[in-house]
């Protein structure tokens, strides 16, 4: 202690030399080290406290008084802290300041922030708040995007997310890409900050991705061997099961973590599809009734390895491997056939798959550092996949002959992609330079035995190169306006070949700029965002083949090598206030990619289906009114989607801009002992999108209930989805001489059961970011 008496003396001495100001600047942290933004901080007078300056905490938490008086006395307060008081008796460079938690029990934090509004525009994004908010107690990530507000979960066999009228996004956890949703049931939700919803990514995203949510973590400190556990059964039908364990071990600034799962589940699939097709002197009328069952099994494995050297400069690499080991699809079809409302013929047929994968792989390494006063980061991937899938045809026929045939597919793909960035303050603002590049190697083998009803065996192989550069700036204009620019160039390359014989036609080169812009505001407690960019969607490999699949005698299937890719230029209208969240978009797409059927010229009576390119526009709506009120968390979500697309269908234009109305609640309401109940519901209306007409209203109602044990280590989730049993769809799709009316339903009735375990759970620091994520898609 005598020593570091003196020590105190000597930095008193050498720092009573600087200027006053110096005492006036600091930053406001949290008892985990992470800042607290929105701190009210005032500098007092110590002989009678009156208020001598105060200014408002930033958020990355530091604070900066603009007065000339020196610093005497603060007093730092913010929602959910204890009131700070710290007297300052010499100057000091910066002042770190920490508060602590204002309450300990879960109702008393609760009624502390329930009047803090949940969401706020931050440099073109919607944040939504996690921290010391009823979303902590969700459980894990999975259950919080839940309820943010404009994100819906699509799909509840596998988890995904839909940002409303953006469609998938690309999710990031503390910059580093989710590229299994279960790694959002790792993430405990009181280890959440912040969600962060991008409508119009900028410049710095690939020009594909239509929509990004970022979650930012507390800061966590946390060494050893760390144990995260989850476990799902669903029992339908069919029983559905999957598991996850992840180990970790971190030291200093080295952390490395190995994880496994496996998959299992069965599904089936019942419905009735009526094709009607006409030729110049007959309407085929073909009713097929469809009997489907669907099972697989995987497995994957990840290790990761992580490196910080210091503050400034960190690496790491991730490599996973994943094997399909079961994947088996049975089809039964029965159908009577009629032309011109008369007795045709009698179909059966019974369609078997089975797809055997080669094993997956996946590679990224990374290195984050910063250089100057700018931060530089580079990422390069690899990617190596490959399937042969074989199937087994045996059409019946009681007027005409029997077609028993056997097809097989084989894919390969090898992907390999880099990209780079560097970012660094200019003018008040910051400027972000990058580039990207990938190079795609894909073989597509098709074989079929010899027949006469015209479908042959094709090779085909795609060699694709892709360039892209990047600038985008952000800056802050007056202390009250953001504006984001950014301009991005991608130049790609296609090569493809049958036989070994190169197409020129179908192996364009393709020259694209993609401007963005956005602007924000605040009057009072209303925010505002305008923004427009410009966004490209290209094909999936499988949809620029040339392969022709088999459905049944009057229906085929083939992809398209003539597709372009589809341009989309869009406008995004936001305001914020309060808990009332509004979004507006208008996005017009030039040649859009949809699916379309056309009669054989050879013969009429046979429709082939592929996609083709057509020009449509959608507008979009979402109003969400999500407040927090103590033990209860209602959030509700109205959307509206309208599509204006004019299409040639058998003979006559059609419109199909018949709007479509959707609704999104979820009500979760926090029990005593800590036990949360939990309500979904959603309903899609009747409606219209691009050339499909949605002809019966979906409605879809879940329930479950959480309960943590041994301090949120351990939490069992029990619930029923599909309660009502009406997500079955009911839809007409209108083709060139045909279209298609379809009812069905499926497995989504279910019971489960959820466990999952964590000790000494440490936030993963690996800050790789794929730069093959959307040219995977594609594959």
């Amino acid at each position: 202690m005598k020593h570091l008496h003196y020590y105190f003396m000597a930095l008193t001495a050498v720092l009573t030399s600087l200027p006053a100001v110096a005492q006036r600047e600091g930053r406001i942290l949290d008892e985990q080290g992470a800042p607290v933004a929105f701190a009210n901080v005032v500098s007092l007078s110590p002989s009678d406290s009156a208020v001598v300056d105060a200014c408002v905490s930033r958020e990355d938490g530091t604070y900066h008084l603009t007065g000339k008086e020196q610093v005497r006395l603060l007093r730092v307060s913010a929602a959910g802290y204890e009131t700070l008081f710290q007297k300052v008796s010499a100057p000091v460079a910066q002042l770190t300041l920490t508060l602590k938690n204002a309450v300990d029990n879960e109702l008393a934090e609760a009624s502390v922030v329930y009047k803090r509004p949940v969401s706020k525009l931050v440099d073109g994004a919607l944040v939504t708040t996690v921290e010391n908010t009823t979303l902590s107690k969700s459980g894990n990530a999975q259950e919080v995007l839940k309820q943010v507000p404009g994100i819906i979960q699509k799909s509840d066999q596998d988890g995904t997310l839909e940002v409303i009228g953006r469609g998938t996004p690309l999710i990031y956890i503390n910059g580093r890409q989710v590229r299994d949703n279960a790694e959002l049931k790792e993430l405990r939700s009181d280890e959440i900050k912040s969600v962060e919803v991008i409508h119009n990514p900028g410049a710095q995203y690939d020009a594909s991705v239509s929509a990004v949510v970022r979650i930012v973590t507390k800061r966590r400190k946390g060494e050893g061997i760390g144990v995260n556990f989850s476990s799902d059964f669903e029992q339908g039908k069919y029983t559905r099961e999957h598991a996850r364990l992840k180990l970790n071990y971190r030291k200093n600034g080295f952390d490395a973590s190995l994880a496994g799962g496996f998959h299992t589940g069965k599904f089936y699939w019942k419905s009735r599809s009526d094709q009607y097709t006409t030729t110049p002197d007959t309407l085929w009328s073909l009713p097929f009734y469809n009997d489907s069952e669907y099972s697989n099994r995987s497995a994957y494995g990840v290790a990761e390895v992580n490196y910080e050297f210091n503050e400034r400069h960190s690496i790491g690499v991730r490599y996973q491997l994943e094997k399909l080991l079961h994947d088996k699809h049975s089809t039964f079809v029965e159908s009577n056939i009629l032309a011109n409302g008369e007795y045709y013929d009698h179909l059966t047929n019974e369609m078997t798959s089975e797809d055997t994968q080669n094993p997956e792989h996946s590679l990224n390494f990374y290195y984050n550092g910063k250089w100057g006063k700018g931060e530089f980061a580079m990422d390069a991937d690899f990617y190596a996949s490959g399937s042969a899938n074989g199937s087994e045809y045996n059409e019946q026929s009681a007027e005409q002959e029997d077609r028993q045939f056997p097809t097989e597919n084989r894919t390969r793909n090898r992907l390999f992609a880099t990209k780079a960035s560097y970012a660094w303050p200019w003018l008040g603002g910051k400027v972000t330079v990058g580039g990207q590049y990938s190079f795609t190697n894909r073989h597509d083998d098709y074989y079929i035995a010899p027949n006469d009803f015209g479908i042959e065996s094709t090779g085909s192989r795609l060699h694709e190169t892709s360039a892209a550069g990047f600038v985008q700036y952000e800056a802050t204009i007056a202390k009250r306006y953001q504006l984001t620019a950014g301009l991005r160039f991608e130049h790609v390359e296609q090569d493809y070949s049958e036989g070994g014989v190169r197409i020129d036609e179908q192996s364009p080169t393709y020259d694209n700029l993609f401007p963005s812009l956005s602007f924000s505001t605040a009057f009072g407690k209303m925010q505002f965002m305008a923004s427009y960019t410009s966004k490209i969607q290209r094909p999936s490999y499988g949809a620029l083949s040339n392969n022709v699949s088999y459905g049944n005698r009057f229906l085929l299937q083939s992809g398209n090598p003539n597709l372009k890719p589809t341009i989309n230029h869009g406008v995004n209208l936001t305001a914020v206030w309060n808990f009332l969240q509004a979004v507006v978009s208008y996005d017009h797409y030039k040649d859009g990619i949809l699916y379309w059927g056309e009669s054989l010229p050879e013969n009429p009576s046979v429709t082939k289906v592929s996609s083709v390119n057509k020009n449509y526009s959608t507008l979009t709506g979402m109003v969400t009114y999500a407040p927090q009120v103590k033990f209860w968390h209602p959030n509700l979500t109205l959307g509206y989607v309208q599509t204006f697309c004019k299409l040639p269908v058998l003979g006559s234009e059609r419109n199909f801009n018949n709007p479509m109305l959707t609704m999104y609640t979820m009500q979760t309401f926090k029990l005593p002992k800590g036990y949360d109940l939990t309500a979904v519901y959603s309903m899609t209306s009747k409606g219209n999108y691009r050339n499909v007409e949605i002809t019966k209203m979906q409605h879809y109602l879940e329930a479950y209930a959480t309960k943590s044990f041994f301090k949120e280590s351990l939490t069992l989730k029990m619930g029923v989805r599909d309660i009502l049993h009406n997500v079955s769809s009911a839809a007409r799709v209108y083709m060139s001489n045909s279209y298609f009316y379809q009812t069905g339903e499926g497995d989504t009735r279910s019971f489960y059961f959820t466990v999952s375990y964590k000790f000494n759970a440490m936030r993963d620091k690996y800050k790789g970011q794929s730069a093959v994520e959307e040219a995977v898609k594609r594959l």
